[in-house]
């Protein structure tokens, strides 16, 4: 189907009289990795991605919100018996219980009636796997120190999902989810053996306002909450996207803190290189390090969605 042509009453006429094959995901980056998963998982299945991106809607409340719209789409389809249509979105916050810990209340895929949510948040969630990671990112770095570097962000990979986790949720309490992404920077971390840290209020590269000292408490609140859980249901939790960069850019910090002792200058300059990798980039090699490595047993990959689409 071409993109853009298709509202959301065409779209579900269109699929009623098909019988090819179908998944519904939220948008085109969700698309390019469940195509490049299906070369992998499923290379001689003829199954075609739709992103909800490119379908129009007049409802207000689900324009401009594409896991609202695969939902409502799948309700649709549902309601006239189509089966030839698989769906997928986001989880997002859904089924997790904060109290004195994080809590994964599904700790597995949720499926209802051809519906998926992704494991973690978001798709990019996926890939929040060291293997996937170390491997990607030795793609993507060609500076000096490698094995000094890649140890170190290996050792604080634990503690960087925990720390994740906590922006994550002072961002939600904020209703700003992309906000960290404005003003956190590969110098506000601290690396060494100990972990992955923020620095102290003072120490930020942040501007002096009121938003930024109210996002940071209520970040070292959740600090305190994500402590007490696991590294891997903090990685789950974590917002993907908001979590793929700022995990580059605590790798940055790695890149730094490895050789500054060595050449400052040349460790700034590294450091900065990494941090500055295009997005779009970034989430290519994470991709292809991803299909590379995928495991049923670890769920690293939508196994409901690929189970119900290929038999």
């Amino acid at each position: 189907m071409s993109d853009l042509a298709y509202t959301v009453e065409s779209y579900l006429a269109a699929i009623a009289i098909s019988t090819k094959k179908r998944v519904l995901v939220e948008g085109r980056y969700d698309r390019q990795h469940l195509n490049n998963l299906l070369s992998v998982i499923a290379p001689k299945n003829k199954i075609h991605i739709d992103a909800a991106q490119y379908i129009k809607s007049n409802d207000q409340k689900i324009s401009k919100n594409n896991r609202l719209k695969v939902e409502f789409i799948h309700e649709g389809a549902m309601a006239r018996g189509i089966t030839s249509v698989s769906f997928l979105c986001d989880r997002e916050f859904r089924a997790f219980s904060i109290n004195e810990s994080i809590n994964d209340e599904l700790n597995g895929h949720y499926i209802q009636d051809r519906l998926h949510w992704t494991y973690g948040h978001s798709m990019e969630n996926y890939f929040f796997n060291k293997e996937i990671l170390v491997d990607a990112y030795k793609f993507l770095f060609s500076g000096e120190e490698k094995n000094s570097v890649f140890k170190l962000f290996e050792d604080s990979l634990e503690s960087a999902f925990v720390l994740l986790a906590a922006v994550t949720l002072a961002s939600k309490e904020m209703d700003r989810l992309t906000f960290p992404l404005s003003i956190i920077n590969w110098k506000d971390f601290i690396v060494n053996e100990e972990g992955a840290s923020l620095k102290v209020y003072d120490a930020l590269t942040w501007n002096v306002n009121d938003t930024n000292k109210k996002f940071h408490e209520s970040f070292l609140k959740y600090l305190s909450i994500t402590k007490s859980s696991t590294p891997v249901i903090c990685a789950r939790i974590s917002r993907g996207h908001t979590a793929m960069v700022i995990l580059q850019r605590i790798f940055s910090a790695c890149i730094y803190h490895a050789s500054f002792e060595i050449n400052p200058k040349l460790a700034e300059e590294g450091a900065n290189k990494f941090s500055n990798i295009s997005e779009e980039s970034l989430a290519n090699a994470l991709s292809e390090s991803w299909v590379r490595k995928i495991d049923r047993s670890q769920m690293n990959y939508p196994v409901s969605l690929f189970d119900d689409m290929i038999k």
